[in-house]
């Protein structure tokens, strides 16, 4: 049996009494128009893009202690392995039951990391191009097939 707190004469388990302040934060921090905070997030998925693509053109020598390059190709991986994560999303919960799906989504994410660690870098960034339009083109076949909205597409692609 996990521990409890004492709370005027109520027990609440650590658990609970976590999710509380967890709730009581983000309600406090998120806007309460959810819409405008998903139609804001895709924008500052880019920021790390163009703060380290502007540090390669200002000739910034380690920004937060990075070769800028370091920090946009590992940043390019971990948004390309999220992006094909919503695939693996789409299969758990019953939109798509083939298999292809869920194995693309693999097979991206593995060749996006295979590339980071083996590829130079300027042939590394040419593979992630590819790859984010091979999502793209996984993401338009999803949307004729009526798996996800126009509007799921539109986000992903900004």
């Amino acid at each position: 049996m996990p521990p409890r707190f004492m709370h005027s004469s109520h027990h609440i388990r650590p658990a609970t009494l976590l999710e509380q302040m967890v709730a009581r934060t983000m309600s406090a921090a998120m806007p309460h128009d959810e819409s405008r905070l998903l139609k804001i997030l895709p924008f500052l998925g880019v920021a790390p893009f163009v703060f380290g693509s502007a540090a390669v053109w200002l000739s910034w020598p380690r920004p937060f202690g990075l070769e800028p390059v370091a920090f946009i190709s590992s940043y390019g991986l971990v948004i390309l392995a999220f992006m094909a994560g919503v695939h693996w999303g789409q299969h758990i919960s019953g939109m798509r039951s083939s298999l292809s799906l869920p194995l693309a989504s693999n097979a991206i994410a593995l060749a996006a990391w295979f590339g980071w660690l083996f590829l130079d870098p300027s042939w590394y960034f040419l593979e992630l191009a590819g790859l984010f339009v091979l999502l793209l083109v996984v993401d338009a076949g999803l949307r004729v097939s009526v798996a996800i909205s126009t509007s799921s597409c539109l986000t992903r692609l900004q």
